[in-house]
């Protein structure tokens, strides 16, 4: 659901309701939904091989597929525990 709302453990979401930092953990990039799940390098493992065919589809279009589901799911939850590790 995070991934289709752009709610939950997303700095660009977590800027807006509560003021704390938008920026990515890379440093690269303001850590929206479409850069975590689709481009960022920290969870480039967690990002195999995607079909050529999703390239230039919509989150909202990926969602529906089981695999890409799977697979973003993993990299909400990663990025979830690393942000609680920081609360710590």
């Amino acid at each position: 659901m995070q991934v289709l709302t752009g709610h939950g453990v997303f700095g660009s979401f977590q800027a807006s309701m509560f003021g704390k930092p938008a920026e990515c953990q890379c440093g690269k990039n303001i850590e929206s939904v479409s850069h975590v799940i689709l481009e960022c390098e920290l969870w480039r493992d967690l990002r195999p091989e995607w079909p050529k065919s999703w390239e230039n589809k919509d989150l909202k279009e990926l969602v529906p597929i089981h695999e890409f589901l799977s697979q973003a799911s993993a990299i909400v939850k990663a990025l979830y525990e690393t942000l609680s590790m920081d609360w710590s």
